[in-house]
């Protein structure tokens, strides 16, 4: 028989408990607690667990992450940590409430908390009976998929505020990213530019400097890692996250990868990129190559990608519009067929 202590309105604990099977009948003014657990890994990806087909309520949706009502005696975190072992396997290495949302029709007083992690993906382990299955997603593909999946409609609001600054971090950095490129381009470089963020502060950026004339590389990222190396420890490194305002070349993957940083966001992706060069992308797997090299790499974008096109109208100092360029390259690929 599962056991739940009733607070007031204030969120203070009245003494009295309740039991589960008579939930529909708590008292007005009286509220049980439910933690509700969204895990971000390290690399910034969220765990979506699915619903088992036989709940009672929304069977075989998608949520986000675990949860459940805390039992007698049992502080939140105490109860959001224990639903997280339980239906995933995991802990938490950090624990973060997020806010606090009271549920008068039911009686609830939901608890929202954001669980960070640093596991190996595969290491999720499902709770017979609650989840039969589960993905990691980026934050764009997870908000995405909210406007489909009833239960993440239903969290949302709760992990709203967290989601959308998250968001808008990307966006602010990629910004400066594309003002770095810009400023590259102006100058006669190739235009590219990337920057490292450390907690929110950026602690070092890079245009593009590439001669071709001089046999000079020069790229963004290539340029970032030089001036970032020997000034911060493995630590801050393996925290932070690299900006550039187009996903890197495998060149720059290796620098970055010597670097120690281990999460880089893009602006514009290499099948976008790809329209303004004579060939297709290649599509590789380029975190799965370097994972077997023992490199830890998270690759996350694109961010702002028609923002990130434009850039490209600066490239060499001589302004051309976007569409030119792109029919350009487009008759060049027409003569090699």
């Amino acid at each position: 028989m599962e056991i739940w202590d009733l607070y007031d309105e204030q969120g203070n604990k009245t003494g009295e408990t309740w039991e589960r099977s008579r939930a529909y009948e708590i008292p007005e003014g009286r509220y049980h607690i439910v933690c509700d657990v969204l895990v971000r890994h390290q690399d910034g990806s969220f765990l979506l667990t699915l619903r088992d087909s036989q709940k009672e309520m929304y069977p075989g949706c998608w949520e986000a992450s675990a949860g459940g009502s805390a039992l007698a005696g049992e502080a939140p975190e105490e109860c959001a940590r224990r639903e997280l072992l339980e239906e995933t396997g995991l802990k938490a290495e950090k624990l973060e409430l997020i806010g606090i949302t009271r549920k008068p029709a039911t009686r609830s007083a939901v608890y929202a908390f954001i669980a960070s992690v640093d596991c190996a993906k595969d290491s999720v382990r499902l709770q017979e009976g609650e989840t039969v299955d589960y993905r990691w997603m980026e934050p764009s593909a997870f908000l995405r998929l909210i406007r489909e999946e009833p239960v993440l409609a239903i969290q949302y609001p709760r992990y709203k505020p967290y989601l959308v600054k998250l968001n808008m971090d990307h966006e602010k950095y990629m910004k400066r990213c594309y003002e770095l490129a810009v400023q590259a381009g102006k100058k006669g470089f190739d235009t590219f530019g990337a920057l490292l963020v450390h907690n929110g502060e950026i602690l070092e950026e890079a245009e593009n400097t590439a001669d071709w004339n001089k046999g000079l590389f020069g790229h963004a990222e290539f340029n970032l890692v030089h001036k970032c190396a020997n000034r911060f420890s493995d630590t801050i490194l393996k925290e932070s996250t690299l900006y550039t305002s187009c996903a890197p070349c495998e060149r720059c993957l290796c620098a970055i990868a010597s670097l120690g940083v281990e999460n880089v966001v893009f602006g514009v992706s290499y099948e976008a990129f790809s329209k303004l060069t004579p060939n297709d992308a290649v599509p590789v797997d380029r975190e799965g190559l370097l994972g077997k090299l023992g490199v830890r790499m998270k690759l996350a974008g694109p961010v702002l990608e028609d923002e990130g096109m434009h850039v490209f109208e600066w490239w060499g100092g001589e302004y051309r519009p976007l569409k030119e360029l792109i029919a350009e390259m487009a008759e060049v690929r027409a003569k090699k067929e």
